[in-house]
């Protein structure tokens, strides 16, 4: 069931399925990894995205996992992250992995991606309480490396979104995916590579507060260009969107033709009209240290909106995914 769910979410965002699937190879550190019997790692699946700040690939030995909500707990997780760790140590040294699944003629760097899909879409605790149980000696990842773990909630947020991604283009509401791109600002120390939209999302990016997706094309001589800007939170406040606004300013993504659609998947019904309400409250308190004109500031602000979209969980049938 992960499996069907994970790669139309991922090739969504930009991702690359690389090499065999359920695939394993051989442990380099089998003293280390205490590998008595099964001498080996596996792979589920694999990813591969450009990494836009340093310009390298990252691969993602990824764990596919689905549970009834009464199984994600402490137990059931530690020794799938612990087995993760191991096997991004060895992929990184080991001479078959790197044949099985990297392009020879790039650098490149293995990470580890937990994938715990929810299939009966019962779980409602805190995801993150559950991974603050397990200590980072249980799981211990190599130095440089990281283990990434997505929970039920941000797996239906992912879901949501490259849904919506999907049905707005079906409806030539958004462009097709070449003339779109995922956002990346530069940073204090780290700037994106040649452009700041690149056509994969990193898994950063996906597991922060929004996705920013840049669209822009040409028809019959008029530019159509702007961001659809995919927010976590429930915009439940004033300040809460007046963070968001300041994002968009401070990064200035209204350039003269842009649109901005703020859409949430997980907002509360009176998102929309208190967005409306930061709005008011960032032009009267934040746009005056711009020194311009407030016909302009109300003319980029008019240009951003607030849309709440579906949520969508995704249920499978066992039976039907065996036949």
């Amino acid at each position: 069931m992960a499996s069907v769910l994970s790669e139309p979410i991922f090739s969504t965002f930009g991702w690359q399925k690389v090499g065999p699937q359920n695939q394993d190879w051989d442990c380099v550190e089998q003293q280390k990894h205490n590998k008595k019997r099964a001498k080996t790692h596996p792979s589920d699946v694999v990813f591969r995205y450009p990494e836009p700040y340093l310009g390298f690939d990252v691969y993602l030995n990824t764990d596919l996992k689905s549970y009834g909500a009464n199984s994600i707990n402490k137990s059931t997780l530690t020794p799938h992250l612990r087995s993760l760790a191991q096997a991004v140590e060895c992929a990184n040294k080991c001479p078959k992995w790197a044949e099985l699944y990297t392009l020879e003629s790039k650098n490149w760097e293995a990470h580890g991606l937990l994938f715990i899909y929810n299939h009966d879409g019962d779980y409602d605790r805190d995801f993150d309480t559950v991974l603050n149980e397990i200590h980072s000696s249980e799981a211990p990842v190599p130095l440089g490396k990281r283990v990434f773990v997505l929970g039920p909630s941000q797996i239906e947020f992912l879901d949501s979104v490259a849904t919506d991604i999907n049905i707005e283009r079906g409806q030539l509401k958004l462009p097709d995916a070449q003339h779109c791109g995922f956002y990346y600002p530069d940073l204090d120390k780290a700037k994106a590579q040649a452009k700041k939209t690149l056509p994969a999302a990193t898994i950063e990016t996906l597991m922060g507060p929004w996705i920013v997706l840049r669209y822009q094309t040409v028809e019959q001589q008029t530019i159509r260009a702007g961001y659809y800007f995919y927010y976590r939170g429930p915009g439940v406040t004033v300040p809460e969107f007046e963070y968001v606004l300041d994002y968009i300013f401070k990064y200035q993504l209204l350039e003269d033709f842009d649109q901005i659609s703020i859409r949430l998947p997980f907002g509360t019904k009176d998102a929309p009209a208190i967005f409306e309400r930061a709005k008011r409250s960032y032009q009267d308190v934040y746009w005056p240290l711009a020194q311009t004109t407030t016909a302009r500031s109300e003319d980029r602000l008019l240009r951003i909106n607030c849309h709440l979209i579906a949520r969508f969980k995704e249920r499978f049938s066992a039976t039907q995914i065996g036949m």
